[in-house]
């Protein structure tokens, strides 16, 4: 029997996504990494000459790379150079998303962009969705990053399936748990790490970000509240490019 997060069914009412073939602004470079024969994803990178890192991002579900080009300059704010990744489907990504492929072609991607921007420590971040990429990263050895980032992360397997009035027919094995438990690969991570959520998050309550900090196993990990913010407002927040700007800082120091 296939695995409910293999399913069609899961699958569809999971992703809702947006194609976007605008172009980014001058300061900005897109760039394509093949994942599979015939398949490659579009990332956009923003050029930051005195940046301190590289932020990786994988974004929300329903978002692409065009979405943060309005607040690229923000993150360089922080000193992090920008980039930002669009699952398969998103964007002018080729193929369809699924969740086994976004988790799969995430150390892909990061091992691409690793190779072509070498020159300063490597930040994933993975926001609501994006964190299952973050996840995955987190529990590579050796590792691909050299420090994690989750917002407004979604964690829990059990919920993401209630939120689609769907449920597993049995037990995950081994090899499944391995490719889809976010929480198994954050207990393997020894990254510094960094986990924002909305205190008020009303599509991923601050449990599941609980839950992230709690099974990460990183000596250097801090668990940011952001008040009276939500799932999709944490950027509009002071508190927000204050904890990132620190975060960013100390891992360069």
């Amino acid at each position: 029997m296939r695995c409910v997060f293999d399913t069609i069914q899961f699958n569809e009412r999971l992703f809702f996504a947006r194609r976007d073939r605008s172009a980014g602004p001058a300061s900005s470079e897109d760039l394509r990494v093949e994942v599979s024969p015939g398949v490659a994803l579009h990332a956009r990178s923003h050029r930051l000459d005195r940046a301190r890192a590289t932020v990786v991002l994988f974004h929300g579900n329903g978002e692409v790379v065009s979405d943060y080009d309005a607040i690229a300059s923000l993150f360089a704010n922080a000193g992090a150079r920008l980039v930002v990744v669009d699952f398969r489907g998103y964007g002018s990504s080729d193929g369809a998303p699924t969740l086994r492929a976004i988790v799969e072609d995430a150390p892909i991607v990061v091992r691409a962009i690793r190779e072509r921007l070498a020159d300063l420590p490597i930040v994933v971040f993975g926001r609501s969705l994006g964190a299952h990429c973050a996840a995955a990263i987190a529990g590579t050895h050796p590792p691909l990053a050299d420090a994690i980032v989750l917002e407004s992360a979604a964690t829990s397997l059990e919920t993401m399936l209630a939120r689609r009035s769907m449920r597993a027919d049995r037990a995950l094995s081994p090899d499944e748990l391995a490719v889809f438990d976010p929480l198994a690969k954050l207990a393997r991570c020894a990254l510094p790490a960094l986990v924002l959520h909305g205190r008020d998050d009303a599509i991923i309550g601050p449990d599941e970000a609980q839950r992230a900090f709690d099974a990460l196993a990183s000596p250097r990990k801090q668990l940011v509240w952001i008040e009276a913010r939500g799932h999709n407002d944490l950027s509009l927040s002071t508190a927000y490019w204050a904890a990132i700007e620190t975060f960013i800082a100390e891992l360069s120091r």
